[in-house]
């Protein structure tokens, strides 16, 4: 075997060119796969537990105590590989013959450009997973309402440092036909290069990506109502599961975003429930301290009416992203090439019963909001 075609030379062309063809993977964090670092024989299925930061209160000291300590209460979640993605492809003696930059040409790039795809694809059903959710009839149609779906970003608290902005080819098309973006006048060069290629760039606090791969999810949201319940002190704490409430009305629907008054977050409804129930269990555990909201109004973000997803806003840290290295093949000329919390597996294989040769491609993936706090969707009503 030649050096151009040795499996390790291949894996890390692989990797610099699947690095290069990911949109969501390379937006959001991968530095989870670090996680996985002592886990070995890793497959399908294989999981790491996640914490995240307490919130706490800050209170002013009038010089009479005692002072009341707040315990640390995390909330936690579990990244699992869910997926393990291949490409293989059949190689004949031409191939064989081709210098690193035919293959490249000719057999990694086509190659990674699929895996890239089903990768974005998958990372991209995460997005569901954000707890925060504004939705509009015309979302994002102007500057005043790109402003507005900044101050609710701002409210979840999702940090104006790294907030990107990833949307479909709908809102990439809104956004594009704005004066804001595309004006010499109001964006300098940015404007200009908006025009001539279709790059968004950044504008109004806003890293603005898009693409194709954005999940094409409508629901319709349920019509619950109910107050929250914080009377006693062991009711509504950070990382628990449910929210105690008092009696409701109407229904809560599963995926429900249900906002409660002066709390900074939106929590999603884990399972339906009815009228007169006393609990309402979240798919997030509690991040944030309710203390204090003892008979605030609980309601569902655009209740009873139907809204589509579009795009999300978020901080790269919501987003657990993991791709660590598998094994290199026994008994076959395998290689493995990881960096930046990317990993892919090269490997050739003859097949004696048709007499041909095998190159695969293939890594493993995991993917999940490990702090939803820090993402919300953008909703077309």
């Amino acid at each position: 075997m030649s050096n151009f075609i040795n499996p390790s030379v291949l894996a890390a062309e692989s990797l610099d060119q699947l690095d290069y063809e990911l949109v969501a993977g390379g937006l959001m964090y991968r530095d989870r796969t670090e996680d996985f670092a002592s886990v070995r024989g890793l497959k399908v299925g294989s999981a790491v537990t996640i914490r995240t930061v307490s919130e706490f209160e800050t209170t002013e000291f009038t010089g009479v105590g005692p002072v009341v300590p707040q315990q640390i209460q995390q909330s936690s979640t579990q990244l699992t590989i869910e997926k393990h993605f291949d490409c293989s492809i059949e190689i004949t003696a031409r191939e064989r013959a081709l210098n690193l930059d035919g293959l490249r040409k000719e057999v990694i790039t086509p190659a990674m450009q699929s895996l890239a795809q089903d990768i974005d694809t998958y990372l991209l059903t995460k997005a569901t997973e954000s707890q925060g959710l504004y939705v509009h009839a015309t979302p994002l149609a102007t500057a005043a309402l790109i402003a507005q779906t900044n101050k609710t970003a701002t409210i979840q608290q999702i940090s104006k440092i790294n907030r990107i902005g990833l949307v479909n080819e709908d809102l990439e098309a809104v956004l594009l036909g704005q004066d804001a973006f595309t004006k010499f006048d109001t964006r300098g060069e940015d404007g200009a290069d908006a025009l001539r290629n279709a790059s968004m760039g950044f504008l109004m606090g806003v890293d603005w990506f898009s693409t194709v791969n954005f999940p094409n999810v409508t629901r319709t949201a349920g019509d619950g109502a109910t107050t929250l319940d914080s009377a006693l002190s062991t009711s509504n704490l950070q990382g628990s599961s449910t929210l105690v409430v008092d009696s409701t009305t109407d229904t809560f629907l599963v995926g429900d975003k249900i906002q409660i008054a002066g709390a900074k977050r939106a929590y999603t409804v884990a399972t339906e429930t009815a009228a007169t129930a006393t609990a309402i269990p979240l798919v997030e555990q509690i991040n944030e301290n309710l203390a204090g909201l003892d008979g605030a109004a609980i309601t569902v973000i655009s209740d009873g009416t139907s809204a589509t997803y579009e795009g999300i806003y978020f901080n790269p840290g919501a987003y657990g992203f993991a791709a660590p290295p598998l094994d290199p093949a026994a008994g076959a000329a395998s290689g493995v090439a990881t960096a930046e919390g990317m990993s892919v597996r090269v490997t050739e294989a003859y097949d004696i019963l048709s007499k041909k040769t095998y190159w695969s491609f293939d890594l493993l993936c995991g993917a999940k909001a490990v702090d939803p706090r820090k993402s919300m969707l953008i909703g077309n009503q």
